[in-house]
């Protein structure tokens, strides 16, 4: 009977340490401080080698917190000689968890300089080229210089719109992705690119999406190959990710077929 009010006793301890480390950890996001500005600056001139940033104006970032980020502080920067160009910065710490291990916490910052560049490079694209597109942030079309001079925080996520017809696929689609590829060439920053949440869909002119409308992710043809794996065969493509279906012949491919019924055998004929 010793031996089992032992071992209880060193188990009600154990469970004791546990419950205080537990409480412990959640008490040190009060601790965690947000990075300054100097630090924020700090962080984007390393993260685009070397250019320098000037911060134009400082938000309350407390709507952006959220249980795994406690702290958040929202920014307005630019380069001091294009500050009519500004971009947003969010900072914020962040709750990181790993297995069997405890959590901590860690200043994150991110940051739309990139993104920005890209929605108004693409953009102007469209327009030089008379190729009907336009951007969306929340199933909802916006005007370019609206949205990025606009005092509300976005962050790097939304999709463009291009649409196509049965007569001029083939030239929207080569030229889309040719940008595209001229784009990430020159563009000093790739490993930005890497992570930006952008998707570029390619629509029916004679099917509009309409705002509110979701996304046409059912414009996607799923077959089985010999060795069972699935294929998907897109309408759109992810600008910046190296996957097998973000090659121009593979969404022209599934642009003729799930829009106009075109298969490659009857193009060919």
């Amino acid at each position: 009977m010793w031996i089992g009010r032992h071992t209880m006793n060193r188990w009600k301890w154990v469970a004791c340490l546990i419950l205080l480390a537990s409480f412990l950890l959640s008490a040190c996001s009060a601790f965690a401080p947000l990075a300054t500005e100097d630090e924020v600056l700090a962080g984007l001139s390393e993260r685009y080698g070397g250019t320098e940033f000037v911060i134009l104006e400082t938000i309350d970032g407390s709507e952006y917190e959220r249980t795994d980020r406690p702290k958040a502080q929202l920014y307005r920067a630019a380069p001091p000689e294009d500050q009519e160009h500004p971009f947003w910065v969010l900072s914020y710490v962040r709750q990181f968890t790993r297995d069997s291990l405890p959590s901590y916490y860690g200043n994150v910052l991110e940051d739309t300089y990139a993104f920005d560049y890209f929605l108004e490079q693409f953009d102007g694209f469209l327009i030089k080229n008379n190729i009907h597109g336009f951007f969306r942030s929340e199933n909802t079309r916006v005007d370019m210089s609206e949205y990025l001079s606009q005092n509300q925080f976005h962050s790097q996520g939304g999709h463009f719109l291009v649409y196509v017809t049965q007569e001029n696929a083939a030239d929207v689609v080569q030229q889309v992705f040719a940008f595209i590829d001229d784009f990430y060439e020159v563009y000093p920053y790739q490993e930005i690119l890497d992570n930006l949440r952008l998707v570029i869909y390619f629509c029916d002119e004679a099917n509009p999406i309409q705002d509110g409308e979701d996304a046409p992710n059912l414009h996607i043809k799923r077959t089985i190959d010999y060795r069972y794996t699935r294929i998907y065969e897109r309408t759109f493509f992810y600008p910046f990710e190296n996957e097998k279906y973000n090659d121009a012949q593979s969404v022209l491919k599934a642009i003729n077929e799930l829009f106009y019924g075109i298969t490659d055998e009857e193009r060919e004929r």
